[in-house]
């Protein structure tokens, strides 16, 4: 215990000695080995985020995604300082002429050069923090592909088992087609449902009495108007409700046709199968990977 607290204090040392002068005055938020993340570090980090987003999100929802993100912004920094140390162990590097494409693709959501600059100065930011936020974001990718990804398999059986045990997954819903008239009054909706039931056909009936014919599309477990529902659940292919109202108009449905649940089979499922299987592997690989890299560093959170 008194080795490695004489360690921590060592690792203290050597990261104020090595930094201090550069970040006099910035507080320290935590330490990752010989690491450090000040708060100005956090700042530049959602002001980053933000010139990314940019495109992606209105100005309002652009704020409410960086909030959302700076409860556990603190981890995420951590995290990511840890496998960039990874990165510059494996002696990763980053060409050029991706960061300058990636500025490209940003830069495509401004009017022009001055207002990107513009952008980057309201943030808190140069183009050189910029593009040295983006060479990060590439090594963390090229590092978690070498670690990671690139060692996840999904096997042939892998696919066909996840298959037999979720035919569920794999079903198309039903769906029942309907066509209705809308109708002012009541008197007006049960002279034309006598009519209909008589057997006259909705088509000719709409047409001697110009009426308007609305279709719809039910899928099985869409949720519906509780006055729809109750008029059409119990219908058979080619049954007619009776005139029911909703928001002061009146409605006949008719139900023309049934489309029914079809299962999938293995082969038009199998894409879909090994995209789901490798995405939670891949997620499941970068937990236990991370929880490893914590487990083996030392890491300090500074208490405010």
């Amino acid at each position: 215990m008194r080795n490695k607290l004489i360690l921590c204090l060592i690792i203290n040392s050597l990261i104020l000695i090595a930094h201090g002068p550069a970040f006099s005055g910035d507080e320290i938020v935590a330490i990752v080995n010989k690491d450090i993340i000040t708060k100005s570090d956090v700042d530049a980090f959602i002001n980053f985020m933000r010139i990314q987003l940019l495109s992606e999100y209105d100005e309002e929802e652009l704020e409410k995604r960086i909030d959302s993100m700076k409860t556990d912004l603190l981890e995420k920094l951590i995290e990511d300082k840890l496998i960039l140390q990874e990165a510059k162990k494996l002696k990763i590097s980053i060409e050029p002429y991706r960061i300058k494409a990636k500025i490209d693709e940003i830069l495509k959501n401004y009017g022009s050069e001055k207002d990107f600059q513009a952008a980057l100065s309201r943030d808190g930011l140069v183009r050189a923090d910029l593009e040295s936020k983006i060479n990060e974001q590439f090594l963390m990718q090229a590092v978690i592909t070498r670690q990671i990804k690139n060692k996840i398999t999904v096997s042939p059986s892998e696919i066909t088992l996840f298959y037999e045990q979720n035919p569920q997954l794999f079903k198309t819903p039903e769906v029942r087609h309907y066509s209705y008239l809308t109708f002012e009054d009541l008197n007006s909706a049960s002279d034309i449902y006598n009519l209909l039931k008589k057997g006259q056909g909705i088509d000719s009936i709409a047409q001697k009495y110009s009426l308007s014919i609305n279709k719809t599309s039910i899928k099985e477990g869409e949720q519906l108007k509780q006055e729809i529902d109750m008029a059409v659940s119990k219908l058979a292919e080619g049954g007619l409700s009776v005139p029911f109202r909703m928001h002061d108009k009146y409605f006949i449905f008719s139900l023309d046709k049934v489309t029914p649940s079809i299962l999938k089979s293995l082969s038009e499922s199998q894409g879909s199968i090994q995209a789901y299987i490798f995405d939670r592997k891949m997620q499941e690989g970068l937990l236990d990977w991370i929880e490893q890299l914590r487990k083996k560093s030392y890491i300090k959170i500074m208490q405010n």
